[in-house]
């Protein structure tokens, strides 16, 4: 659009007779490209925010699955240390009791969010999106367009 407008500066700032055929195409160029701009702003501002929303939400599941994995890995630690000494004080065995269960964030309390749990939810996206696509071309399910 830029190089658009620079051309139709650069074909009006010539000091030769102007091709006005020329200048009236790049006018008119600009023109449906801010036609096009007007019609798509709300459709391009959607995308933008859907695709912002999926990105965080792919962020905060892995930042929430990491928290688990850390968790495993604390509690295979002291399973080994506890393993190793002859001797287990009270606080390592309730240490070791509390570390079996693991902590791990959930989705409201009823579904753990790990490295799974992300592939499983993208995969849920990706073939609801195959279904509607093929519901929308059998024509079995219409858009409700006014």
């Amino acid at each position: 659009m830029r190089n658009i407008i620079t051309n139709l500066r650069d074909a009006l700032l010539k000091k030769s007779k102007s091709n006005y055929d020329n200048i009236l195409q790049f006018y008119n160029s600009i023109k449906s490209v801010e036609d096009v701009d007007n019609k798509l702003c709300f459709l391009v501002f959607n995308v933008a925010v859907y695709s912002a929303c999926y990105t965080l939400f792919l962020v905060m599941t892995a930042s929430a699955a990491s928290v688990a994995e850390t968790s495993s890995e604390v509690g295979s630690i002291v399973r080994r240390i506890s393993a190793v000494s002859s001797e287990s004080t009270l606080s390592q065995l309730k240490l070791i009791f509390y570390l079996q269960k693991g902590i791990a964030l959930t989705v409201w309390n009823a579904v753990p969010i790990s490295r799974s749990f992300i592939f499983g939810m993208l995969g849920v996206t990706f073939s609801y999106t195959i279904l509607f696509d093929n519901l929308f071309q059998k024509g079995l399910v219409k858009l409700a367009v006014k």
